[in-house]
């Protein structure tokens, strides 16, 4: 979404500035977290950025953090189900008949 932001703004020749995230906090290091738009006339900037919600302060952060939270479980639920059903799956080495079976 950035990336888009990024090059809608450049093709409109409007300044924009990546901002990367030091790694300090819950965010890996490097991490693309912010685009900055301008400085442009009002119009131009908010023809990017206008249909964009605006940030709502802490309340909103920790809704998106227990969102986070409940996607990484879930992530690591399905992580888990797929390692139990590759360890029961047999190889193809126990599947294929022995010769002593022919």
């Amino acid at each position: 979404a950035l990336d888009e932001l990024r090059r809608t703004a450049r093709s409109r020749r409007v300044a924009t500035a990546a901002v990367h995230d030091a790694g300090l906090t819950e965010v890996e290091e490097g991490s693309w977290t912010a685009l900055a738009v301008g400085p442009d006339l009002q119009n131009r900037v908010n023809g990017i950025t206008g249909q964009l919600s605006a940030y709502r302060g802490d309340g909103e952060a920790e809704v998106l953090r227990q969102r986070l939270r409940e996607a990484e479980a879930k992530v690591a639920r399905l992580e888990e189900e797929l390692a139990l059903q590759s360890a029961e799956q047999p190889t193809s080495a126990q599947t294929k008949p022995s010769s002593g079976d022919l």
